[in-house]
């Protein structure tokens, strides 16, 4: 139980902080020129930010790079039925490779996410988040990359 704590509390935290510095580093320079394409894609800030929701249900701000236009509905609903004709040409290479989430870096460092952990849910998922905290799921950290 004590080993599990540590693990937890420090060996982990120290371990995520260390891998999302060593991504940030290596990968600045390719950041840099993702946000300037898609800048110069949509003339818009190339950062996404949307509350999530975390440990103990608390909402943050998650980073991504953009993926879609500006107009794109932020709640997908009923009538959301072509998505791709949102996603900008940038925005699919970004999301095949995954280089949309290299922003989330910054909530690992932040103590808002983990690299490992359930997905961060929206608002729009309320009912899941609400299950997640009556089962306990919600008392660990959510992750870039799904358990």
């Amino acid at each position: 139980m004590i080993g599990q704590r540590l693990y937890q509390k420090l060996i982990k935290r120290m371990l995520d902080c260390i891998f999302a510095s060593l991504l940030l580093v290596i990968f600045s320079l390719p950041m840099i020129v993702i946000a300037g394409t898609i800048w110069l894609v949509t003339h818009e800030n190339p950062i996404f930010k949307q509350t999530r929701f975390g440990r103990h249900s608390q909402p943050f701000e998650v980073y991504k790079f953009r993926t879609m236009v500006g107009s794109a509905p932020l709640v997908s609903h009923q009538d959301f039925h072509n998505r791709d004709a949102y996603v900008t040409t940038v925005g699919k290479f970004l999301r095949r490779t995954s280089l949309d989430e290299l922003p989330q870096c910054f909530n690992v460092l932040r103590g808002e996410m983990s690299f490992v952990g359930p997905r961060p849910l929206a608002a729009s998922d309320m009912a899941v988040i609400e299950k997640r905290k009556a089962l306990g799921a919600d008392r660990v950290l959510p992750g870039i990359t799904p358990v």
